[in-house]
């Protein structure tokens, strides 16, 4: 793992290029927040291999010529990959219209002024709001979906999420940031 110089609370999976912006603080070492985060990412990652087994509509954004050309290059892979798990799964893209290289049977969005991407695919291309309102979500996925969310959210409740806001604008104020021993250079 490598530390932005930049913004130290950004880190970088050397060996994939992933970077991680919203897991680590910039406040505590590596070492001691590595557990917590593995640990979370586990616990993820479990729980959406279970979630997939039931029907899943997957949505991926395709922002550059060179995610375009893999995604052609690997689709019946990608396909084979998610219907392993279950065989009604979907996966639908979104492309950015100014791409050189296109998807067939993509939808295309043009990206927000000063983006990379399209903030809000849906209301912007007619097409796509059309096919998610087709039916290709079942109305009781769509209310496991949210039965599901509404749980989350109130098991997480309200309070907690506040006193970890303010315990972060406190840290920023009072506290250094922790300077790992392996720096990125680029962000």
């Amino acid at each position: 793992m490598e530390q932005f110089a930049m913004n130290p609370r950004i880190y970088r999976n050397s060996l994939t290029g992933f970077d991680f912006y919203h897991d680590f603080d910039a406040y505590t070492s590596l070492r001691n927040q590595w557990t917590v985060v593995s640990s979370k990412y586990e616990r993820r990652i479990s729980r959406f291999l279970d979630s997939i087994t039931e029907p899943t509509l997957f949505i991926r954004y395709i922002s550059s010529d060179k995610d375009a050309e893999y995604v052609n290059g690997n689709q019946g892979n990608i396909n084979q990959t998610l219907q392993a798990y279950c065989r009604d799964n979907k996966i639908i893209y979104i492309q950015d219209i100014n791409n050189s290289i296109k998807i067939p049977s993509s939808f295309h969005v043009v990206r927000d002024q000063g983006d990379t991407v399209c903030r809000a695919p849906v209301a912007a291309c007619q097409e796509l709001q059309a096919y998610l309102e087709s039916g290709v979500v079942s109305d009781q996925v769509r209310k496991l979906n949210m039965d599901t969310r509404a749980r989350f959210i109130s098991a997480q409740g309200g309070l907690p999420l506040l006193v970890r806001r303010v315990w972060k604008k406190v840290q920023k104020s009072i506290c250094q940031p922790v300077v790992h021993e392996r720096i990125c250079s680029d962000q």
